[in-house]
């Protein structure tokens, strides 16, 4: 999937990250997202199950969901998990591709780099 929005995939993805069993409340604002977002695609991850990529991508809290743009790279969503506020988050952070997670490995790089003098 992140290879595919590397190259070029038009579709941005939104993931629901999640350990344990979703409840009933839960399953009902997954099932509104695709009438709410009919232009991304939709995933869901058990971490319990896919637990070194959770790691990798420093999921640290249950549920959550994630914004994985077109270009490659990703965004947290941090607010109310309500289908409504999801799909708001998903449609303004992949208007907005520039705008990334960066991983704890990453920052000090970035900050001796040319692209973080200013």
């Amino acid at each position: 999937m992140r290879n595919e929005l590397k190259n070029g995939s038009p579709y941005p993805w939104v993931i629901y990250f999640y350990l344990g069993e979703t409840t009933a409340d839960m399953e009902l604002e997954l099932k509104k997202l695709p009438a709410l977002l009919p232009d991304m695609r939709l995933g869901k991850v058990h971490c319990g199950r896919w637990t070194a990529l959770c790691r990798d991508l420093h999921v640290s809290r249950y549920p959550l969901f994630a914004v994985f743009k077109c270009g490659g790279g990703h965004e947290i969503h941090h607010g109310r998990e309500t289908a409504h506020d999801v799909a708001n988050f998903a449609r303004d952070s992949s208007a907005a591709p520039n705008i990334r997670v960066l991983a704890p490995p990453e920052f000090p790089d970035l900050l001796h780099s040319s692209h973080g003098k200013t």
